[in-house]
């Protein structure tokens, strides 16, 4: 179909209905891939690569490519509609920014002129593809010029597709030094008030330990020194007393 923008489909039965094992025919498989299509709401199907197809030709200029470091799935796509050779980026396996056109079976099997010289580059081009075109006969003829001028097409399809920069690393140090941090803050301010509600710990101004003045060691308690009182006076011995002298 040619529809640009909505295409309704209705069926009496689904894809499900579909016996995967009885489809003997292209034509029963791709409507049974189609009613697929259309359940999921226009969710497209993963695209992949396959090995039907690939003749010397295919094999020559996938080995060749992969010389060059450049990494080709052959026959990508999904379903009927599958690319030659789809490049891979350099970074990232999954990303293919590269097709590369061949005059094999899917250029052989296009309807008419139009369809594969003109409006599948235009429709590769729009999903976002860069398209080269590769003769297989310009390959026999001169393959080192063939791998200079995809060389040189790969090489501007990596310029025009950067690949997505990895996430940051997760920083996993800095929550450690921050409970450390939150801990010794909860010691110190434990401390301060230790220091603050102690009557007898005073704080030091150089952090030195709270110096704790000497109690008085337990025990009996001494004894108290009463003052001595004066010995009282006695009187004189009883006796003769002595006779005051006589003038004379």
């Amino acid at each position: 179909t040619r529809a640009k923008r909505r295409l309704t489909v209705v069926s009496s039965f689904s894809s499900h209905d579909v016996d995967p094992g009885r489809l003997t025919k292209p034509g029963a498989r791709l409507l049974a891939e189609y009613l697929e299509y259309a359940g999921s709401g226009g969710t497209p199907v993963a695209a992949s690569g396959s090995g039907l197809g690939i003749g010397p030709f295919e094999a020559d200029v996938t080995a060749r490519l992969a010389e060059l470091g450049i990494t080709v799935v052959p026959q990508y796509g999904v379903g009927g509609y599958r690319v030659d050779f789809a490049a891979a980026h350099p970074d990232d396996s999954s990303l293919m920014i590269l097709a590369i056109e061949a005059d094999g079976a899917s250029y052989r099997d296009s309807g008419s002129v139009r369809d594969r010289d003109r409006l599948r580059k235009e429709h590769l081009e729009r999903l976002g593809w860069r398209v080269h075109r590769l003769w297989s006969t310009s390959w026999f003829a001169d393959p080192d010029a063939e791998l200079a001028k995809l060389r040189a097409a790969y090489d501007s399809a990596v310029r025009a597709n950067p690949a997505a920069p990895p996430p940051p690393p997760a920083n996993t140090s800095a929550a450690p030094a921050d409970t450390r941090a939150a801990s010794a803050d909860t010691s110190a301010t434990a401390a301060d008030t230790r220091a603050s509600t102690s009557p007898t710990a005073a704080p030091s101004a150089l952090g030195a330990p709270p110096v704790t003045p000497a109690l008085p060691a337990a025990g009996p308690a001494p004894a108290r020194q009463l003052p001595q009182a004066a010995p009282p006076a006695l009187p004189a011995a009883k006796g003769p007393q002595p006779t005051p002298a006589q003038p004379t």
